[in-house]
């Protein structure tokens, strides 16, 4: 799909936009419930998300790996790359691991879009090595840290 023309001065979205957008926000709720059941000492409770017995780590998982696949899909691009980084920045920083604070947020609109991506790469990093530390089994965290 291509970028819409940027000779207007609303951002228009492409429907992949729109649809990672939608996907992100079911997994942010998903991930929500899981480990609500979860934390309430309810650890017999069966929470199961697509199938997978690993509960709210599942979820977890599927946010940053969904976030990962965005971004590298948007570096890896050798057309429209600079706006592709862009949506990729705008769909991605929705769903922090570890959020910014309001300073590091002021200073990251000052940069330029390729230290943008570095931040959120390196929070989505983090984000699938706490996969990783929680459950050493889970072998999607195990593969997906290796890449």
């Amino acid at each position: 799909e291509q970028f819409p023309s940027s000779a207007g001065s609303s951002i228009a979205i492409r429907q992949y936009e729109h649809y990672m957008k939608e996907a992100l926000r079911c997994y942010s709720e998903a991930w929500n419930e899981a480990h609500a059941i979860e934390s309430n000492d309810n650890k017999a409770a069966d929470v199961q998300a697509g199938g997978s017995t690993h509960g709210a780590t599942e979820v977890f998982y599927r946010i940053h790996a969904s976030r990962f696949k965005c971004l590298l899909c948007a570096v890896r691009r050798h057309v429209d790359r600079e706006l592709a980084e862009e949506e990729a920045c705008r769909l991605t920083s929705q769903y922090w691991y570890i959020a910014p604070s309001e300073e590091d947020v002021q200073s990251e609109n000052e940069k330029n879009i390729r230290n943008k991506v570095w931040s959120i790469l390196a929070d989505i990093v983090a984000a699938l090595a706490k996969c990783r530390i929680e459950k050493p089994y889970f072998h999607r965290s195990v593969y997906r840290y290796a890449q």
